[in-house]
């Protein structure tokens, strides 16, 4: 069962804030969820940066093609910017060195290096990420390029524009999905399509996948299904790639702060000044508590001590520590 967090639970909890009845001819359902999306990049994003403990990250892989320089930057990526860049095997396996980032200077003093097997070094240009030196041959088949990246929240749609499903049964190179109700109206053959989980933190399932038929309540998707850890089940939604009905990959403790900051600008374009000021403290209580309890992910996490660190000046090897516990 879905936790209440939809977008028309969303729209109903702003109304409620800001004492402002459905029928209230300034701001439509469609207006509000607007307003929301257009907050989730301007103060949500922001919001959750500071705390840098992996939130909403995930990876994409991209093959190393000999003489190809660029590598384009996740189109979901925050800000264009990525969390870590790596080489790997097919057998998940590093060179064992980090690929260092140039800045543009270096780059420009970098033209004319020679080709490598596998690339040392990278930079950025534009939304592309440059390698250095060019992969080129005998390049390794397998050799993928793994990026890592902080994934925005999918756009906030209306519930009536996804669906949810009943079942999933799959095929060869295919799967079909069944819905409770019918599929909506812009589910056509080609849209591609992604799963979202239905309870926080409403996680994005990859991989995505396009739709080549649709029947009633059957959605037919050519593609792989989601497989574990994060697998599809019966109340979860099938969504146009990059919508959904809820706040995709973000903890439900930052969505508090979401509303109230929706609901202060609603106040400022309505020039309610006092609402504004009423609605600014309460937000700033609310983002001092959510920084006190989102300050350490890992909240049973204990402190490593390395060779070069232990207690009384006596090197410690490899031994883990209480987080309290004292020479």
């Amino acid at each position: 069962m879905a936790i209440g967090r939809t977008t028309t639970d969303l729209v109903a909890s702003i109304r409620r804030r800001c004492f402002m009845k459905p029928q209230d001819p300034d701001f439509t359902t469609q207006d509000i969820i607007d307003m929301l999306n257009e907050q989730v990049g301007a103060y949500l994003s922001d919001l959750m940066r500071p705390f840098a403990q992996n939130y909403a990250v995930q990876t994409e892989d991209q093959p190393l093609v000999a003489s190809q320089q660029r590598y384009a930057v996740p189109e979901r990526a925050v800000n264009g910017t990525i969390e870590a860049l790596g080489i790997v095997d097919s057998t998940g396996q590093s060179p064992g060195y980090r690929l260092s980032l140039y800045d543009l200077q270096d780059s420009v003093l970098l033209q004319t290096v020679a080709s490598s097997v596998v690339p040392v070094a990278f930079s950025f240009e534009s939304n592309y990420i440059r390698l250095w030196p060019t992969p080129a041959q005998p390049q390794p088949p397998t050799n993928t390029l793994r990026v890592q990246y902080m994934q925005r929240a999918s756009e906030l749609v209306p519930v009536a524009s996804v669906g949810v499903v009943e079942s999933v049964a799959p095929g060869a190179g295919s799967y079909a999905v069944t819905l409770v109700d019918a599929a909506p109206a812009a589910f056509v053959t080609g849209a591609a399509v992604e799963f979202v989980k239905a309870r926080p933190a409403y996680s994005t399932l990859v991989p995505s996948g396009v739709i080549s038929g649709v029947a009633g309540d059957v959605v037919t998707v050519t593609g792989t299904e989601p497989a574990a850890p994060l697998t599809v089940a019966a109340g979860d939604y099938l969504c146009l790639y990059d919508q959904a009905p809820v706040l995709t990959n973000i903890p439900l403790e930052f969505q508090e702060c979401l509303l109230q900051w929706t609901s202060l600008k609603m106040m400022e374009a309505k020039g309610d000044q006092a609402a504004m000021e009423r609605m600014g403290r309460s937000l700033g209580v609310s983002e001092t508590n959510l920084r006190k309890q989102l300050s350490q992910r890992d909240t049973g996490q204990r402190r490593f001590l390395n060779a070069w660190a232990g207690f009384n000046g006596a090197p410690v090897r490899g031994q883990l520590w209480p987080l309290l516990q004292g020479p």
